[in-house]
């Protein structure tokens, strides 16, 4: 629901900002943007192992509706990466009555179109240059999605258990909070080079999977592994953050 209600909002104010578009009209752009991601899980006794690095590209279209204000959106394809450490269940056997409490990380990467729909303020030249703050939201549709997964069991062993394809475990949509602040810098004519500094903060979560219940140890409760280690608790709320920096010709 509050996906819909967001995009809903987003809809109506493009729509608005795209008929009352004027004296810039639609400017049009190029980018490439290189950064870091990481996964932030809400899920008790789950944390985050760090940041890996991220990238998009894509096309951007600036819709003026004043001098100096713009509604922004565009079509990217972002690639991200993250690595969550949670407890676990293993069955060395596979025959799924030999379950062996473990911690296992996972390192996740998804690939996913990105659109971004957001406000941009523009100041005044200084000089030659302009400067630029940018607020609103990243929607993220997922293409694809993969887990590789190690696990060091409680008897001492470490598992490698390998990597799977895990967009039946993947929200159709994710939405982010989007903020940045950047500089233009004219070329020549009507092209202009612009970088930027961006923030990406999750407010829906990537994933639908359900996750085991555990105890007051941080361990997988006995009622799980009486259940046959099937997960039976809340679902993994796992939460994209991403910053980078937007390299950008504009026409």
């Amino acid at each position: 629901m509050k996906i819909k209600i967001i995009a809903f909002s987003t809809l109506f104010f493009f729509l608005t900002s795209l008929l009352s578009a004027q004296e810039k009209g639609v400017v049009i752009g190029i980018d490439f943007s290189p950064g870091f991601s990481w996964i932030n899980p809400d899920n008790d006794h789950y944390s985050s192992e760090g940041s890996s690095f991220s990238y998009s590209y894509g096309i951007d279209f600036d819709f003026y509706f004043k001098a100096n204000y713009a509604f922004s959106t565009g079509l990217q394809v972002l690639n991200y990466k993250g690595k969550i450490s949670y407890p676990d269940l293993y069955s060395p056997s596979g025959n799924d009555n030999d379950w062996e409490q473990a911690m296992s990380t996972a390192s996740y990467s998804y690939v996913a179109f990105q659109l971004p729909a957001y406000l941009k303020l523009m100041s005044n030249p200084i000089g030659y240059n302009s400067f630029f703050a940018e607020f609103g939201f990243s929607f993220l549709f997922p293409l694809k999605a993969t887990q590789t997964t190690d696990s060091d069991l409680e008897s001492g062993t470490s598992v490698d258990q390998g990597s799977k394809n895990i967009m039946n475990e993947t929200n159709f949509a994710s939405v982010n909070l989007l903020v940045g602040l950047g500089i233009e810098i004219p070329i020549s004519g009507d092209t202009k080079f612009q970088l930027s500094f961006r923030y990406l903060n999750g407010i829906s979560s990537l994933s639908n999977a359900p996750t085991y219940r555990t105890d007051e140890n941080g361990q997988v409760s006995a009622s799980e592994i009486a259940n046959g280690g099937m997960p039976t608790g809340d679902k993994q709320s796992y939460y994209l953050k991403n910053l980078s920096f937007n390299f950008k010709i504009i026409f």
